[in-house]
C-alpha cells in the first residue's frame, strides 16, 4: 500500500525512481524477466504493432505482472 500511495500521490521525480528501479530489478534478474515477457508474448500473441495494442482489454490478463515484485 506505501507503494501504491508514493505512486499516486509523490511527484513525477520519484515515479522516475521507481521505474529506474524495476528497470534495474528486471536486468538483475533474467528468470523473472522472461517469466514475465512469456505472459506479455502470451496476451499479445498475433498483435505485432504495438500501436493496436488495446491496453484496457490486456492490463487485466497479465496476471505475472501484477504480482512480479509484489
Amino acid at each position: 500500500m506505501g507503494n501504491l500511495f508514493i505512486y499516486n500521490v509523490a511527484g513525477p521525480r520519484h515515479h522516475c525512481i521507481y521505474i529506474c528501479y524495476a528497470i534495474y530489478m528486471l536486468a538483475a534478474q533474467p528468470d523473472v524477466q522472461n517469466w514475465l515477457g512469456e505472459e506479455i508474448d502470451s496476451v499479445f500473441v498475433g498483435q505485432d504493432e504495438v500501436e493496436t495494442w488495446e491496453y484496457e482489454k490486456a492490463i487485466p490478463k497479465l496476471k505475472r505482472c501484477h504480482c512480479a515484485y509484489g
